[in-house]
């Protein structure tokens, strides 16, 4: 019985551990895009959407741009960047990525769509809904580089 248990808590610390790859609130993220921005990026085929929560933590923004200005594959499909606030810095940055559009959450309705978070974020979108996403943490922006660079 009691080995039963220790399997039973294992197996359940495995699953709890794991990322979902579905994004609960990709829904939120089409409606934002598409009411705040004015973009409908759901008959899109492929692009990326990074939202910079600006002001929280320089150093992860340091770190989320040298994974954008280092990963060419960025430059094949459009990339749209919505910063939480304006950041005259930052946006003279990412006004030289190629195929890009910087967009402002001048409201600001991040929060409202349930989509202001601690960290800066990316959302991969293929065929209209959210392929892959990721936190930009650190972990999450080693397997970003990781996943963009084997597209």
């Amino acid at each position: 019985m009691n080995k039963n248990l220790v399997f039973i808590a294992l197996i359940s610390f495995i699953f709890a551990c794991q990322r979902p790859q579905h994004f609960d609130r990709s829904n939120e993220l089409f409606s934002y895009l598409s009411k705040v921005q004015g973009l409908n990026l759901q008959s899109s085929s492929k692009a990326q959407v990074f939202i910079f929560q600006v002001g929280f933590c320089g150093t992860c923004t340091g770190e989320v741009m040298m994974l954008i200005e280092q990963n060419k594959n960025l430059c094949k499909d459009s990339t749209y960047f919505v910063l939480s606030k304006t950041d005259t810095k930052l946006e003279q940055r990412l006004a030289k990525i190629p195929n890009s559009l910087i967009l402002i959450d001048k409201s600001p309705f991040l929060p409202k769509y349930g989509l202001f978070y601690s960290k800066d974020m990316l959302f991969v979108l293929t065929n209209g809904e959210v392929k892959k996403w990721f936190k930009l943490d650190t972990d999450g922006t080693e397997a970003a580089n990781l996943y963009l660079n084997n597209q």
